[in-house]
């Protein structure tokens, strides 16, 4: 079937620079990349996109915008910072929203793990911000 690709890969569909994943979505208009999280994930499952993400994109301003999908200990967030470390190597932008409270608050704590040389991470509330964010100084 046209614009379908095969289901063991992960894909649900796939159509002009976007992928519906399971549980998960990716846009990639070519200057922004955009993950969007459609339920919860254990870490595993959370390490294993950040992979996906890494292989199947090339920008390097990203957004990955979690909604109320990101609620993990302390200890999780500083490994799912250290394993993108590893992952996604500057330079790079990565912006993320956080429209709650709760996930805000702990992208926060990820923001500060998360910081190295070429990685600039943010937290926003809204896309629009994030957007902004990840135009500023573009040539």
């Amino acid at each position: 079937m046209p614009g379908r690709s095969n289901a063991a890969n992960g894909f649900l569909e796939k159509s002009q620079g976007s992928m519906e994943k399971r549980g998960y979505s990716i846009s990639d208009s070519g200057d922004v990349t955009i993950i969007r999280l459609h339920r919860d994930f254990e870490l595993p499952e959370l390490l294993a996109m950040i992979d996906d993400v890494a292989q199947t994109t090339s920008g390097d301003h990203r957004i990955w915008d979690l909604g109320d999908y990101f609620s993990f200990t302390g200890e999780q967030i500083r490994q799912i910072a250290d394993y993108g470390k590893n992952a996604v190597r500057g330079p790079c932008k990565i912006a993320y929203v956080a429209p709650n409270d709760l996930t805000f608050g702990l992208l926060r704590m990820y923001e500060v793990y998360r910081s190295e040389d070429g990685v600039q991470a943010k937290v926003f509330r809204t896309e629009a911000d994030a957007t902004d964010w990840l135009n500023q100084n573009k040539v």
